[in-house]
């Protein structure tokens, strides 16, 4: 099952936070890039519309963007077109590409870090160790990975209100180790009042670390980002997420 990401491509587009990931998860993943991509070649993996890419362009040497939807690329570019027009500024080292994360247009060892933000759950669990190992593929032998995802063992089974809502009769039917592999449609609320629409395939936290161990990734880092309560008092589609655990950061290297 999929998403028609090009038939709502512009409702994901912005330059602020809007969604629930941007004010928890993305925030901290930009910290670490902070320490990890400074003036590195960066591949961003499901990089939609480029809200990522745009704030990493400012801390790596080079950004290349990837997605599978053309309508989120043809967004990414526009948005830069338009950034550019408006601050008569030299464009970012940013480049898009229309493409699959399992394969990646890209010889090996292009890159020095990958980062993705909300691209694992895409992709099934029986897929994840041929993801770990394209991934690993494309970075160099000293390279590393940020990677940002929901959170294997909390995102289904806690109640986020408005912020992540999934199905009422498909999530009715999850269990942590039955459901594995089955795919979960959700709806996103946004501080602006709409709803994008987003899915999951949900993978136990085993099999993301037997599929990057396959891929000869080690794994040296694991954040679980805290939604912060006073972003929770100040959005109401957020008001259920304060204090909570909806994501999760795994940071590796070759």
């Amino acid at each position: 099952m999929t998403i028609d990401y090009d038939r709502q491509a512009a409702k994901w587009q912005r330059d602020e936070p809007k969604h629930h990931s941007d004010f928890c998860g993305r925030p901290e993943v930009l910290a670490l890039c902070e320490r990890l991509c400074r003036g590195k070649a960066v591949l961003d993996v499901g990089c939609g519309e480029g809200y990522f890419a745009r704030k990493l362009a400012s801390i790596a040497g080079s950004v290349v963007g990837v997605d599978l939807s053309m309508g989120m690329v043809r967004h990414a570019v526009e948005m830069e077109r338009q950034e550019q027009g408006k601050t008569q500024r030299r464009p970012q080292r940013i480049h898009y590409v229309v493409g699959d994360a399992l394969r990646a247009p890209f010889r090996d060892g292009t890159f020095d870090v990958c980062v993705g933000n909300y691209v694992t759950n895409y992709v099934p669990p029986a897929e994840l160790p041929a993801f770990y190992q394209e991934l690993a593929r494309v970075t160099n032998e000293r390279g590393g990975c940020v990677l940002l995802m929901p959170h294997p063992l909390l995102e289904l089974s806690t109640d986020y209100g408005d912020a992540i809502r999934y199905v009422a009769d498909e999530i009715g039917g999850y269990d942590y180790v039955k459901s594995r592999g089955e795919f979960f449609r959700v709806a996103l609320g946004t501080v602006g009042g709409d709803t994008l629409e987003a899915g999951y395939y949900h993978s136990t936290l085993e099999d993301h670390m037997r599929a990057l161990s396959s891929a000869g990734w080690n794994v040296t880092g694991l954040r679980e980002p805290v939604f912060p309560e006073a972003v929770a008092e100040r959005y109401p589609v957020f008001k259920r997420m304060g204090g909570k655990v909806a994501c999760m950061i795994l940071i590796g290297k070759m």
